[in-house]
């Protein structure tokens, strides 16, 4: 989006994309950053966040940050093969100076996604649990506030009306 910007025009910015040396680098940050994204929101948040363990959490996103900026290094050096260029005349850089491309493009970039999909993420499922705390106020369906402590047990609230009923589940109106 911000190449469209500084360029102007989002044809060229397309065109260099796709059809320019830079077209096998640029890939590999799209699938790589995605798995890495995708990980994290389907996988790590539901097993780690939500069920407050914090610090396995933090470390695993630390972890798969720095994995997904290693594995896009390569597309740098799939490109550079693929043209008809040198990896130094593309990149104005020696190609054994790989953590050059990790600590300024790779990392940074990585990071950055990652942190955009979680506070999507993160601000839908907030979203979401306000929602369905406004519905609880308005008297919608209890489902959702029923907690199960045995199973011959059920508590279910409505504001600060509780009622407990055994072997069935009892709605306070």
């Amino acid at each position: 989006m911000w190449w469209v910007v500084l360029v102007g025009n989002p044809l060229t910015v397309a065109t260099s994309i796709f059809t320019s040396a830079y077209a096998f680098k640029y890939s590999f940050y799209v699938i790589f950053q995605a798995i890495g994204v995708y990980f994290n929101l389907y996988y790590l948040i539901p097993k780690f966040l939500e069920k407050g363990k914090y610090v396995q959490y933090v470390s695993l996103v630390i972890t798969t940050i720095i994995g997904t900026a290693i594995l896009i290094i390569p597309g740098y050096y799939v490109s550079a093969w693929l043209s008809d260029k040198s990896f130094f005349e593309l990149y104005q850089r020696d190609p054994s100076n790989y953590l050059y491309f990790f600590k300024i493009n790779t990392l940074p970039s990585s990071a950055a996604s990652m942190t955009l999909g979680m506070s999507v993420k993160l601000a839908k499922n907030w979203i979401q649990t306000k929602r369905r705390e406004q519905e609880l106020e308005k008297g919608f369906p209890l489902e959702a506030a029923c907690l199960s402590d045995t199973e011959e047990s059920q508590v279910c609230m409505r504001g600060s009306i509780i009622q407990r009923t055994f072997g069935y589940v009892s709605f306070v109106t």
